[in-house]
């Protein structure tokens, strides 16, 4: 039987971890868990040592190196990146997932998401759920699991540690460029509490957004505006200080550099036009599944792989910012 190292970062995580770790304990396969600890000020660290874990404590209040200290501590070949509010309801879960990724030694897998807590039967955790199971660019994130052997962590990674957030998304796009991803069998369920606090609309715009900026080089952004507060110090997000930071970035370059930015928006925006049908087959046609999504990729994505389709996004985004936002604020203060 193969075993799996289990890495899980924290910080002040002592109402998610216990569980967790049960259901890691109930795993067929065989499992060394190791939880790395970012200063929590909570019983995170004994509730971990309780629960059977290998606990490395540090001061690093960083995910990224958090995660690359628990590959380097972890005594197995492969390796399973694990965030603290995940559960895995089936026992038979990560037996499955090694059986599989067995053939995919060169490549990396993740696992689909249920989503669970507050509000998880809102049609916008359906969507994103869907997302997780595609394969596609900038859809692979940290809260699926990332499971792959050593020697492509060691090849591909470490995880970027250069900023406080977006570490998943920086090794699954070198992952998928320079290797491959595969669907695990089976699924995690993961929390919806950082969309409860922060509010869905507000948390999902900024992904959005912070996505955007990454892909297309604007880093004036995350200097501008705190992106990814750990989960313990998450509050409500409010779209106007998003829409304030996208102001104040772009407000600050000349009129060419400024209308080249929201041409490449426009670009990445673009390439991501199959999400619209992705939302249609989720909100409105439901059945057949991906119906809407097949239809764009056989139909519609080679058409509008233009410049001119690029300019028109770039219009419609600057449209959304400057004008679509702003209404829908100022209606919710007035409500």
């Amino acid at each position: 039987m193969r075993s799996l190292s289990v890495i899980i970062p924290t910080l002040n995580e002592e109402d998610a971890i216990a569980d967790v770790l049960s259901d890691l304990g109930s795993q067929t396969a065989d499992v060394e868990v190791l939880v790395v600890d970012g200063g929590s000020s909570d019983r995170t660290v004994d509730v971990a040592h309780e629960g059977g874990a290998v606990v490395h404590s540090t001061q690093l209040r960083n995910r990224a190196r958090q995660l690359n200290l628990g590959a380097e501590k972890a005594a197995h070949d492969w390796l399973l990146f694990l965030h603290a509010d995940t559960r895995i309801p089936s026992s038979k879960t990560l037996e499955d997932a090694l059986e599989m990724i067995q053939a995919h030694r060169g490549g990396a897998g993740h696992f689909s998401l249920v989503f669970k807590g507050p509000d998880e039967t809102h049609l916008g955790f359906q969507y994103l759920s869907r997302k997780t199971r595609l394969n596609r660019s900038n859809t692979t994130n940290g809260d699926q699991g990332f499971m792959m052997h050593r020697e492509v962590f060691e090849r591909l990674g470490p995880f970027d540690d250069s900023q406080p957030f977006l570490e998943d998304q920086k090794l699954a796009e070198r992952i998928r460029e320079h290797a491959y991803w595969i669907t695990l069998p089976g699924y995690l369920e993961t929390s919806t509490r950082r969309f409860a606090k922060e509010g869905f609309a507000e948390r999902y715009t900024l992904m959005a957004v912070m996505m955007g900026c990454h892909s297309t080089g604007i880093h004036q952004f995350f200097d501008v505006f705190q992106t990814y507060a750990p989960q313990c110090e998450t509050q409500k997000l409010e779209l106007q200080n998003i829409l304030d930071a996208v102001y104040e970035v772009t407000g600050a370059m000349p009129l060419a550099e400024r209308m080249h930015t929201w041409f490449k928006v426009g670009r990445y925006i673009r390439k991501n036009a199959w999400q619209i049908a992705l939302a249609l087959d989720v909100y409105v046609l439901e059945e057949p599944e991906n119906q809407a999504l097949e239809f764009f990729d056989q139909h519609v994505d080679h058409r509008i792989d233009t410049v001119f389709w690029d300019a028109v996004t770039a219009l419609l985004s600057a449209a959304y910012f400057h004008v679509l936002v702003p209404l829908r604020i100022r209606r919710k203060s007035l409500r």
